[in-house]
């Protein structure tokens, strides 16, 4: 479970967020019910509104550092109001046991598999797939030159019909987005150079 943030992130934290990806938690600091130095994305809402619709496997795809696993971390933090039981594997944990999704599907209650860079994690996959349980949903995260390479294995493992997955890009940024990237740069000093 998350907890709200006390505390605002200083602006090496948001620099290290930018440059490398790092996470921590003071990044989610609210004001007024806003995040202040993250993007919440349209798309996150139209994901949250997609899971809690039904939709079976959601596809999350962007080039290098364009905010997949931000975005992953946004949605589990969304999720979370709705009660949902969030399993992730991790990269570095390569295998998962047959016991250990056993213990998944037997939870109760909804369920959310995240899988990043799903395309190495076929047979996991397949095996997830056999538990034909209504109440586990997936989120794919991958490259965007690689998303689509698996994904009609993926689709045929579970037997998904058209609009039973969805697809969201997150390479590009609405102008809304752009301006609360422009706001968090310039609040926290980020500009350099290019500051006036």
């Amino acid at each position: 479970k998350y907890k709200q943030s006390l505390k605002i992130a200083n602006s090496l934290s948001v620099y290290d967020l930018l440059m490398s990806g790092k996470i921590v938690d003071d990044l989610w600091y609210r004001a007024n019910g806003k995040y202040v130095n993250i993007i919440y994305r349209k798309k996150l809402y139209d994901a949250v509104d997609y899971l809690k619709g039904g939709g079976k496997v959601i596809y999350i795809h962007a080039n290098l550092g364009n905010g997949k696993t931000l975005f992953v971390e946004s949605l589990k933090h969304q999720l979370q109001k709705y009660n949902y039981k969030i399993f992730t594997l991790i990269e570095y944990y390569q295998h998962i046991t047959p016991k250990e999704i056993k213990n998944i599907v037997e939870e109760t209650g909804k369920k959310l598999i995240i899988i990043e860079n799903y395309y190495n994690y076929l047979s996991v996959i397949k095996n997830l797939a056999l538990h034909h349980s209504d109440d586990i949903q997936f989120v794919f995260t991958a490259r965007t030159v690689l998303y689509d390479t698996r994904l009609g294995e993926v689709e045929e493992y579970f037997g998904l019909n058209p609009g039973q997955s969805a697809v969201f890009d997150l390479n590009t940024l609405t102008v809304s987005e752009i301006n609360s990237m422009n706001n968090i740069l310039e609040k926290n000093g980020l500009w350099s150079d290019y500051s006036a």
